[in-house]
């Protein structure tokens, strides 16, 4: 693909032809992808702020993700909105491949005008993310979508790095989740701007009134070690239910953060920047013949006279400093 094919792609896109912005995204997502293709993209995406909102969302598997955005998603279509879904399905460590099912859960929206579904595979990257989804979300701003919704992999501590790229960063919870609650406890406490308990109608509303009210006191405890404010609601995807009180908990949230959203986009680049420099020096480490030839050493021995650490520091310096 030529500069000016790139060129031509980043226009139209510019212009919300959603053709030409999954053409782009691919563009990104392809390793084979040139350094100056992939400069010339990350430069006009620069070159301009944007207020489009990112919200990321997450939860363990089977808690409704994708059927809680359809319906935000949903709601924000009816008051004349555009949104982009970009969502992360987890990749085969054999294959490499992900189903990639997220389009058809969400079929309701994702054949709208206004709407744009991108499932992507993770290819094992951390983080619940895929290695471009800072750049796609800002690609979809730059396609016109007002919000752009992020569902993660998973829920935990790897989704830290995730919440560093949004404004807003959602956890979903289920009712009646015992172990598997207390587990997660610590992540969310730590990640989330907004803990919502799903599935809270029916014989489940009151366990999802009592998951909420142990998160809430959870959290309490945790005030003092300087974890951020968050919100605690209850609501129900699959039933339509409590939607508007999420997005009225969301508005308030921007509200009440308008004066530090730039700081906050600032340091989303900052953290995309971070990662994009350890991915690229990699890249170059890689390549070199002493790092090849090293790979293939048998594990036994690898260290037969010093510790672990030691070895690995000597070994690092020496890879950096060599010419192949």
């Amino acid at each position: 693909m030529t500069t000016n094919d790139i060129a031509s792609l980043m226009d139209h896109t510019r212009l919300g032809d959603r053709r030409a912005l999954a053409k782009v995204i691919s563009v990104l997502e392809n390793i084979n992808t040139s350094a100056g293709d992939r400069d010339y993209i990350i430069d006009k995406l620069f070159a301009k702020d944007t207020n489009a909102r990112f919200i990321g969302i997450s939860g363990t598997p089977g808690v409704g993700k994708s059927t809680l955005i359809q319906a935000y998603g949903k709601f924000l279509v009816e008051k004349g909105r555009k949104v982009a879904v970009l969502a992360v399905d987890p990749s085969s460590p054999v294959g490499g491949g992900s189903i990639l099912g997220d389009k058809t859960r969400m079929a309701e929206i994702a054949v709208h005008e206004n709407v744009f579904v991108r499932p992507s595979p993770s290819m094992g990257f951390l983080g619940g993310l895929t290695a471009q989804t800072y750049l796609t979300q800002l690609l979809c701003a730059y396609a016109g979508y007002e919000h752009i919704l992020v569902e993660t992999v998973g829920v935990g501590q790897s989704e830290v790095e995730a919440a560093e790229i949004v404004d807003l960063f959602i956890v979903l919870c289920l009712p009646n989740s015992g172990d598997e609650l207390q587990g997660i406890k610590k992540g969310i406490l730590e990640i989330a701007d907004i803990v919502a308990i799903n599935k809270a109608d029916g014989e489940l509303l009151s366990a999802a009134e009592r998951a909420k009210m142990e998160l809430e006191n959870a959290f309490q405890i945790t005030r003092s070690m300087g974890v951020k404010e968050k919100d605690f609601i209850t609501l129900s995807a699959a039933k339509n239910k409590g939607i508007d009180k999420l997005h009225e908990t969301i508005e308030s949230r921007y509200h009440a953060r308008a004066g530090d959203l730039k700081s906050k986009r600032l340091n989303q680049k900052k953290a995309w920047f971070r990662k994009e420099l350890e991915s690229r020096l990699m890249k170059i480490l890689r390549q070199k013949k002493s790092y090849q030839k090293f790979m293939q050493t048998p594990i036994a021995d690898v260290s037969k006279t010093q510790t672990i650490q030691s070895f690995v520091d000597q070994y690092a310096k020496k890879l950096i400093n060599s010419d192949s």
